[in-house]
């Protein structure tokens, strides 16, 4: 079953989105002139902080504990993704969508999508704003509400999320934290998988793997790597089916690691060693045409922009030297 969450549903997402929501657009009116508006930017950003090269070569040569698992009792799993794409350019910066999906998984499959809604990214004006930077720091805002949200309103699962659980001392970083202790508070364990991550690279792990599925422990050796940030879970390796590179996974609490990653065997399905129910959260988080075309129909009703085309300097320059898809390539 899918369906949509509006405030007029949960009192609780409204209180968490609201002040968000009304800051949406404001100002926006004030963006007189010509936007140059995109349809089709879908933004993937590397938001989370990973592990540096020279972190996956320290595990080199270093005397590991492979931990076993064995399927637990089954529990009923919530998986929580989110996604950005950048809709136009204004004077004032860039207006981008923000959507999310919550994917419940108990005896049935029940979806959960939250927005689409549209966001003016401010650049500070004080100084160079990178828009890459500005809009993945609104994005990662957006992404940490919905995970409160969803830790505030269930109770005994088995919590997936995409991407890790350490952080820096900024505003997203207090909001994991937060949504942690919730999650806890409510009987709830939480592991996130990171789809990419530099650990991978090089690590011996991979030339002697060891039979699945098994979890290795390395949150000692992050600790004294990031002596900056803070690892609110257990890190670990995690090869959980027969596949040829361990993931990068992160359980919270803590002392409940293991058994977390014991549950998930039985709660989910595990392809290539990443649970089916993250993966079907990134899908239905993702913009499709409808999306796309029902921003468009906002921003030109609601602001009447005089639209200009988005220059390519890369098609200026180079569209003379290029092989046009007409041309006889023989």
């Amino acid at each position: 079953m899918m369906r949509n969450l509006t405030t007029a549903q949960n009192t609780v997402l409204e209180q968490i989105f609201m002040d968000y929501l009304e800051a949406g657009l404001e100002g926006l009116s004030g963006a007189s002139g010509q936007w140059p508006i995109l349809f089709d930017e879908n933004i993937e950003p590397f938001s989370e902080i990973d592990f540096g090269l020279e972190l996956a070569a320290m595990l080199e040569g270093l005397d590991r504990r492979t931990i076993p698992l064995h399927g637990e009792d089954p529990a009923p799993v919530a998986a929580v993704d989110a996604s950005v794409v950048k809709l136009a350019e204004t004077p004032l910066g860039p207006v981008i969508g923000l959507k999310a999906a919550v994917v419940e998984r108990s005896d049935s499959v029940r979806i959960s999508i939250i927005g689409p809604f549209l966001k003016l990214v401010r650049l500070n004006a004080s100084r160079v704003s990178n828009v890459f930077t500005a809009v993945k720091d609104e994005f990662r805002l957006f992404e940490r509400l919905v995970q409160l949200w969803v830790s505030k309103n269930v109770q005994d699962r088995i919590v997936l999320l995409d991407g890790t659980l350490t952080v820096s001392a900024d505003r997203c970083g207090h909001l994991l934290a937060e949504t942690l202790e919730e999650a806890c508070r409510r009987g709830n364990m939480v592991i996130a998988f990171a789809k990419e991550s530099n650990l991978l690279r090089g690590a011996s792990l991979l030339q002697t793997p060891p039979d699945p599925p098994c979890i290795v422990e390395i949150t000692d050796i992050v600790r004294k790597a990031w002596t900056g940030l803070r690892c609110l879970g257990a890190v670990y390796l995690a090869i959980l089916s027969h596949n040829i590179y361990p993931v990068r996974a992160e359980a919270y609490p803590v002392e409940k690691g293991v058994a977390g990653f014991s549950r998930l065997l039985t709660s989910d399905v595990l392809r290539h060693g990443y649970p089916e129910t993250l993966a079907l959260a990134h899908l239905y988080s993702g913009f499709n045409w409808l999306d796309i075309v029902a921003a468009r129909r906002a921003l030109l009703t609601d602001y009447q922009p005089r639209i200009a085309e988005m220059l390519s300097p890369r098609e200026s320059f180079l569209a003379p030297f290029e092989r046009g898809h007409h041309e006889d390539s023989s």
